[in-house]
């Protein structure tokens, strides 16, 4: 019981920091059973291919319980979770990759949660987004932006999604674009 209130505190702490400080993990090896729910609450999450798993039970568990073989990559790789799962947002070659983009990162952030978000330069015209050939292309930042506030979402809320759009646009992030503008996902 006391490992389980152990989790429970990372979790809120995780909770209480949400919106206020950003929560970046680096997954740079295998992050299995309890200790995978922390990194799946932060907002963002960077992965190292072929050497980093995440996962809540590993493949011995699902070959026993199942009778299905799946190895660790298939279950949790970075692979996975960077084009279907979409709970990581970068997967690199080495350690080295992933630290240096992490960084990168970090240089994208305002300042503080209150502070003004940095002017990215977007690297591809809003022609290029399928989603924006209704004439109303914008940035992705703030096509986004417009969603969470059309949705009704808080303004907290409205930023995250901006400054995540922008790190979209400026290609920091490795979301698929066809997880992105699937009509009627994202579509105004």
């Amino acid at each position: 019981m006391v490992a389980l209130g152990g989790y429970a505190e990372i979790f809120q702490r995780n909770v209480l920091a949400s919106g206020v400080i950003p929560q970046i993990s680096v997954i740079m090896g295998p992050c299995a059973g309890g200790d995978v729910y922390s990194p799946a609450m932060t907002d963002f999450i960077f992965m190292v291919r072929d050497t980093s798993y995440m996962f809540v039970t590993g493949p011995d568990v699902v070959k026993t319980v199942t009778n299905e073989t799946v190895t660790a990559e298939e279950l949790g790789g970075a692979s996975i979770h960077t084009t279907k799962s979409s709970i990581a947002d970068g997967a690199y070659e080495n350690d080295v990759e992933a630290l240096m983009q992490m960084r990168r990162l970090v240089d994208f952030l305002p300042q503080s949660n209150t502070g003004e978000l940095p002017e990215l330069e977007c690297l591809q015209s809003a022609e290029a987004h399928d989603a924006c050939k209704t004439g109303r292309a914008r940035r992705v930042g703030d096509y986004a932006a417009g969603i969470g506030m059309g949705l009704g979402l808080p303004g907290h809320t409205v930023r995250g999604l901006r400054v995540m759009g922008q790190l979209i646009d400026v290609g920091m992030l490795q979301i698929p674009r066809e997880l992105l503008w699937r009509p009627g996902v994202l579509s105004a």
